[in-house]
């Protein structure tokens, strides 16, 4: 079944909680609380629906696509630490080293970290005979863990509700919500980010897409933009680049959108000729027009896409990287 939306919505409800995600334009994930005691007979598809449209309001339930499900689960609420992540000559990694909760939605990149961490000191002590990445793997990846574990816990503690918990302890958490924000300077932050000088914008209202372009496109430039899959696309910026007619244009992100969706607009319109990406996946779109020769093609595994941007930002022209195989270095 198609998602509700194109982003996920958290709902803290009397009865629970709900989360309404996506994994393509055709499957979605959702999720309910319940008791850990229940079981997976007790939740038919019916009463799953009826549940979740329940705490998700009128206005999403409305959007909802009902059928029948081909996986369902009940999935513990945990956290997990192994400390240290080396035990002799072994090391762990991923969630052989760490659990944390599905809402904060940590895992994979955890694992990534671990992994990437883990192999650059196994590269350096069997090319190099150098044990200083592998004597510190273990307290450099807690480092990153321990602030993920923390995250996960606060937000698991935010939009669920447990049978200990009262009216007290629920304001009391949502209060701690609304005063991060503030400590972490989020809405400084955003004032910041809006703000512009008088000289330069007087008349121009930067929360409209169009208004925001002003100025900004030309043939042959170059797009970096977010998005995975159907989350976190520019959804109002990218209509207005089609309408703008700019051609020739090399865009940067993780995939292409999806069929209908986010960047395939502008494969639609044509005017994409360079895509940098880590991820084809269901466009089919844009399979045809790499196949045919239209759309030059540049792929990067996630994690040196990821590590590009930054490099890029600082002036750097490049990324050197030895493989596994021991081919020299690759130029990204």
């Amino acid at each position: 079944m198609p998602p509700a939306e194109h982003e996920l919505i958290y709902a803290n409800h009397e009865r629970g909680f709900a989360l309404a995600s996506m994994r393509s334009p055709t499957r979605s994930r959702y999720y309910i609380q319940c008791a850990l005691d229940e079981k997976i007979e007790d939740w038919p598809d019916e009463r799953f629906w009826d549940e979740l449209c329940l705490r998700l309001g009128p206005v999403t339930a409305a959007k909802v696509v009902r059928g029948p499900s081909f996986e369902k689960a009940i999935a513990p609420l945990r956290s997990f630490v192994s400390e240290p992540m080396r035990w002799g000559q072994l090391f762990l990694a991923g969630d052989a080293a760490h659990i944390v909760p599905p809402t904060g939605a940590k895992g994979m990149n955890l694992a990534v970290s671990d992994v990437t961490m883990l192999g650059e000191a196994l590269r350096d002590y069997y090319d190099a005979g150098s044990s200083t990445g592998i004597d510190g793997y273990s307290a450099r990846a807690l480092a990153r863990v321990w602030k993920a574990e923390r995250f996960s816990w606060w937000f698991t503690s935010i939009t669920h509700r447990f049978p200990d918990m009262d009216g007290f302890s629920r304001r009391c958490r949502w209060r701690s919500w609304i005063i991060s924000r503030i400590a972490g300077g989020a809405e400084d932050a955003c004032r910041k980010l809006c703000r512009t000088s008088a000289e330069q914008h007087e008349q121009q209202d930067l929360r409209q897409p169009l208004a925001a372009l002003d100025g900004v496109l030309f043939d042959g430039m170059t797009i970096m933009s977010g998005g995975f899959g159907l989350s976190g696309n520019p959804e109002s910026l990218i209509p207005e680049i089609r309408k703008a007619g700019v051609e020739d244009l090399t865009v940067i992100s993780n995939n292409a959108g999806a069929d209908g969706f986010g960047l395939w607009m502008l494969l639609e319109s044509r005017q994409v000729a360079k895509m940098i990406s880590s991820y084809v996946g269901e466009n089919k779109l844009f399979e045809q027009q790499y196949l045919s020769g239209e759309l030059a093609l540049e792929l990067n595994p996630q994690g040196t896409l990821a590590e590009r941007y930054p490099r890029g930002r600082r002036g750097h022209p490049g990324l050197l990287y030895q493989d596994r195989r021991r081919h020299g270095g690759g130029r990204g």
